[in-house]
């Protein structure tokens, strides 16, 4: 892009120096043009390049954890209480107590 720019400001500033001052002017312009088409195609370029780098975020494990957790704490009181309440034995309250602990 940078060289397009800059031959088409070069191509400009020698028409316009030609027609201002014949064969110098022709010189001085496309010079002149080639400087003021570099600058302008050094900025269009950077200006393009400049968006910021895509940032990947890796999930975070340990959020999923914490529901787990909590569920799981939940119901060993779930379960304490149906002991309490004598719905369930102590055998099946050590059952589900060690299947639960063992989930963790």
């Amino acid at each position: 892009m940078i060289h397009s720019v800059l031959v088409v400001f070069t191509l400009i500033g020698g028409g316009v120096g030609y027609l201002l001052n014949d064969f110098i002017g022709f010189l001085v312009g496309a010079f002149a043009g080639a400087i003021i088409g570099g600058i302008l195609g050094v900025a269009a370029s950077s200006s393009a390049k400049s968006k910021p780098p895509e940032v990947r975020v890796a999930p975070d494990n340990s959020a999923a954890a914490v529901p787990t957790q909590s569920r799981s704490a939940a119901r060993l009181l779930e379960l304490d209480e149906l002991k309490a309440k004598g719905l369930i034995s102590e055998a099946e309250w050590s059952e589900k107590r060690n299947a639960l602990l063992r989930d963790l």
